[in-house]
């Protein structure tokens, strides 16, 4: 069988009509578009799924504060509505301004994730500190909790237990210890504890009226300070993450976080007890025994 060249034909149609070959150039290079075109298609469409994937996962968490957490997590995008206390933490790429606000009262704090923490939103007079990150043990336990894989950490002093397919950003992950008060880590865990040693009170301490290191953990033993109530993988919904417009934007945190019976109880207990510490009655004194 006489192997049949394609480029003969093609010098064949040049010398019989020019245009003929012309319109097979054409039909050619309409043709190579075609394919191109289509495996571009294929490229796009076998990323739909990716984008047709997005999700968020739903938690629902009780505190040791007695709080009641539901959060709303996705890779760059963090949401936690806290009840009773009726306020929302939401921070969100690209700035990752933390949010704090009341839809309610309809006014909101903002600040950097610095100058958040759970302890800010509860007590004006303490000074944010960074946080370090923790390194887990680099051996654990693998389990199944609401159909998600984890890991179980267990040590002399804690036990933590880390949700492996919820993926986010550091950001995040900081952000979320901040609020709960859990070691910072790449990543979100679903049980955490601690074996407390307590703190003792200092004769400094004793000596002002109020202090900054009242809200000091004096309990001994085991602490359960977060538990999962719930979690779910829930479709990606952008309304869940928008930021609140309108909002009267408060100075202090407390402003927000507390709700405005809890901020006048705490006004009249801070005027009752007072803020000045004993150094005028020590000033006092020492006037008393020159005389």
């Amino acid at each position: 069988m006489k192997k049949v060249s394609f480029f003969p034909r093609m010098r064949l149609l040049s010398l019989t009509s020019p245009g003929l070959c012309r319109k097979f150039l054409l039909e050619m290079i309409l043709l190579e578009m075609l394919f191109l075109g289509l495996l571009l298609c294929g490229l796009l469409l076998s990323q739909m799924p990716v984008f047709a994937a997005q999700s968020e996962w739903l938690l629902v968490q009780k505190h040791e504060a007695r709080i009641t957490l539901t959060i709303r997590l996705s890779e760059q995008a963090f949401r936690a509505e806290m009840q009773p206390q009726g306020c929302v933490i939401l921070a969100r790429h690209p700035d990752w301004q933390v949010h704090c606000f009341r839809p309610k009262e309809k006014v909101e704090w903002i600040g950097q994730i610095k100058d958040f923490s759970s302890i800010l939103m509860t007590n004006p007079y303490v000074v944010s500190k960074p946080v370090v990150r923790f390194k887990l043990p680099s051996s654990y336990v693998t389990e199944t909790q609401f159909g998600a894989k984890t890991r179980i950490y267990n040590t002399k002093t804690s036990s933590i237990v880390v949700a492996d397919e919820i993926k986010v950003g550091p950001e995040v992950c900081e952000i979320y210890s901040r609020l709960v008060s859990t070691p910072f880590f790449d990543g979100i865990p679903f049980y955490f504890e601690y074996f407390a040693k307590g703190h003792s009170i200092s004769a400094k301490s004793k000596g002002n009226w109020i202090n900054t290191s009242i809200a000091d953990d004096t309990r001994r033993g085991k602490i359960v300070r977060l538990i999962t109530l719930s979690c779910k993988k829930v479709p990606y919904n952008s309304q869940d993450f928008q930021l609140p417009k309108g909002f009267e934007r408060k100075v202090d945190l407390v402003d927000v976080s507390y709700s405005p019976g809890d901020r006048a109880q705490i006004s009249d207990f801070l005027d009752n007890v007072g803020f000045e510490s004993r150094l005028d009655d020590r000033k006092t004194e020492k006037s008393r025994e020159r005389r």
